[in-house]
């Protein structure tokens, strides 16, 4: 499978806001993106122990993204996360088509990274 160029990039990035971390699969190449997966290094149980988020149907049921195409899945909260025993890094593999042919990227995240990040707490008075 070739690599992913320029006409149509499928990232899969982390997002970490507020205290929470979504994964963003995104298409962020100028053609549309067919047959659209995702397959992850290891298992992510997330929203509190209780969604094996990493085999959620949009991972591998996606048939078509638009360029510019965004989905935002809540993974879980930071707290929870940074409770876990072990590393909390993986690789989600992306795979994809265009015209040109199929694509394949992957994109490795340590979610440790963000562990001592400083939050905004708002006041509560």
């Amino acid at each position: 499978m070739p690599t992913s160029d320029a006409s149509a990039g499928v990232v899969l990035d982390v997002d970490y806001r507020a205290g929470c971390f979504e994964l963003v699969l995104v298409n962020s190449g100028a053609e549309t993106a067919r047959e659209v997966a995702v397959k992850f290094s290891k298992k992510l149980v997330g929203v509190g122990g209780g969604v094996v988020v990493s085999e959620l149907a949009v991972w591998t049921g996606l048939g078509t993204m638009r360029p510019g195409k965004e989905i935002r899945v809540f993974y879980d909260t930071a707290p929870n996360v940074f409770h876990r025993r072990g590393k909390n890094d993986f690789t989600a593999t992306v795979t994809w088509t265009t015209a040109e042919g199929d694509h394949k990227a992957a994109y490795r995240h340590d979610l440790d990274v963000y562990r001592d990040m400083p939050e905004v707490v708002p006041d509560r008075r």
